[in-house]
């Protein structure tokens, strides 16, 4: 996974963190471009972030994990309106 985007933003802080993305912070868009040439070019970089991007889909981004967490939270909302 790629992502780009600045360095203020979650999703930057979360990949620099975890792992699981390689991160262009540049507004120029042929950086972008180089990363996947670069990416394309290296396997072992490749394999790296492959295995990073599964890592996080079993972890921090796993759906069942996410969905607990949604429903969780609505529910906690639905009981406060409800004893207001």
């Amino acid at each position: 996974m790629i992502l780009w985007g600045p360095e203020y933003c979650t999703p930057v802080h979360v990949a620099r963190r975890h792992g699981g993305a390689a991160v262009v912070s540049s507004y120029d868009p042929r950086a972008v471009v180089t990363l996947c040439r670069q990416i394309a070019g290296d396997s072992a970089l490749n394999e790296k972030l492959a295995k990073e991007a599964l890592c996080m889909h079993r972890t921090l981004f796993n759906p069942d994990r996410l969905q607990a967490i949604f429903v969780s939270e609505i529910e906690k909302l639905v009981m406060a309106r409800a004893n207001q």
